[in-house]
C-alpha cells in the first residue's frame, strides 16, 4: 500500500511539473520566433523608405555613396539592413515596376567593386550578345585614366525574361578605379518599350558621393 501511494505521489509531481513548464515553453517559443515578414520588410523589400519625393514623379533613393531617382510607383528592393532614416548601407538596389514585369538595377560603390551575382550569367540564362568599348586616356582630352564600357544582353532559358546590362569602368589604370553597373530586367520587348524613357532617366540621375 505504501509502495502504491509513493508511486502515485511521484506521478502527480510529474504532472504538476509538466503543467508548470508547458506555458513557459510556449512563451519562450513565441518570444524567440523570428518574424519572417518583419525581416522581409526591414532588410529585403522596402517601399518608399530612405527616399525623398521629387517634383517630377520620382523618389530619391540614397545608398552608402550614391543617390538615384526612380519612378514613384516602383518598389525598392535592398539587400541590406536600414542604417538610418536617410539612407541604406548598400552599394546596390533593385526597383520593380507596379506590374512586376520590369526591374531596374544600380550598383555604385565608393570606388571599384564587382556585383558578381548580377554580372554572372548562370546556367538558367543564355548570353545573347556582348560588346565592349575602350577609350584610352590619351584618346580623349581631359579624361583621367582609361574608360571601359561593356554591354550585355541575356535571356532566361525558359523565356520568362531578358536582362540588359551596362558596366562602366572609369579611371582604369590609375589606382583609383570607379565602377558603375546599370541593368534592366524585362518580360518582353513591349514591357521594355513601356519603361524605356524612365530607365534612361534613371541612369542619368545617378549621383556619386565623394569621401
Amino acid at each position: 500500500m505504501k509502495k502504491a501511494l509513493a508511486i502515485m505521489l511521484i506521478f502527480w509531481s510529474f504532472l504538476s511539473c509538466q503543467e508548470q513548464s508547458n506555458p513557459n515553453d510556449q512563451n519562450n517559443t513565441s518570444e524567440n520566433k523570428i518574424d519572417s515578414t518583419q525581416i522581409e520588410n526591414e532588410i529585403i523589400r522596402v517601399r518608399g523608405h530612405a527616399s525623398k519625393n521629387l517634383s517630377n514623379g520620382t523618389l530619391l533613393f540614397k545608398g552608402d555613396y550614391f543617390d538615384i531617382a526612380y519612378p514613384e510607383n516602383f518598389t525598392t528592393w535592398v539587400f541590406s539592413q536600414k542604417d538610418s532614416t536617410d539612407y541604406f548601407m548598400t552599394d546596390e538596389a533593385y526597383f520593380e515596376s507596379p506590374e512586376g514585369d520590369v526591374e531596374f538595377f544600380v550598383y555604385s560603390p565608393q570606388w571599384s567593386g564587382e556585383p558578381w551575382e548580377y554580372l554572372n550569367v548562370p546556367e538558367s540564362e543564355i548570353l545573347l550578345s556582348t560588346r565592349s568599348e575602350v577609350v584610352r586616356e590619351a584618346e580623349r582630352e581631359g579624361q583621367y585614366g582609361d574608360k571601359i564600357v561593356k554591354w550585355m544582353t541575356v535571356k532566361s532559358r525558359d523565356g520568362s525574361y531578358l536582362r540588359s546590362i551596362l558596366s562602366i569602368r572609369e579611371q582604369v589604370g590609375t589606382g583609383s578605379e570607379l565602377h558603375h553597373v546599370f541593368g534592366i530586367k524585362y518580360k518582353n520587348e513591349s514591357s521594355l518599350a513601356r519603361y524605356r524613357e524612365e530607365y534612361l532617366a534613371f541612369k542619368a540621375s545617378l549621383r556619386q558621393y565623394s569621401d
